[in-house]
């Protein structure tokens, strides 16, 4: 099931479980783990470490709100697929992260399959974007 060798995902969510179980599911695809629980610490990763392939983020975290950080960065995250994980996914929300690129949105509970589906998606559609871009080298 390694199949996201060489790719990287971010993960910024304050709740412990819920990081842990997408960081568990995310070692086991193959990908690099950027952790974060907070903004602060989001932030730093954006500016110490490569980009990541994909970003799953909450909205309501201790120091902001998600969306709005994936905004103020958005030079960052051009090439990354992002998705909001969140419980305070509505029709506000869809609408703030539509503005901002962000298609895909994980409500919280959410079943572990749902979670790999939503990363094998993400992977398929990089792979066809990169394999586009290097037919165009």
């Amino acid at each position: 099931m390694r199949v996201a060798e060489g790719k990287t995902l971010m993960i910024v969510e304050d709740f412990y479980g819920i990081r842990r179980s997408i960081e568990k599911m995310g070692i086991a695809m193959g990908f690099e783990i950027l952790l974060a629980a907070d903004l602060e610490t989001a932030k730093k990763l954006v500016l110490y470490n490569r980009k990541p392939d994909i970003a799953l983020i909450d909205i309501n975290l201790p120091d902001g709100n998600g969306l709005d950080f994936v905004y103020d960065n958005q030079e960052y995250f051009k090439d990354t697929r992002i998705a909001i994980v969140s419980q305070a996914v509505n029709r506000d929300t869809f609408t703030a992260g539509y503005h901002i690129w962000i298609r895909d949105f994980l409500a919280k509970p959410f079943e572990p399959k749902k979670l790999e589906e939503l990363l094998q998606k993400f992977l398929v559609e990089k792979s066809i974007k990169d394999s586009a871009a290097l037919a165009k080298c």
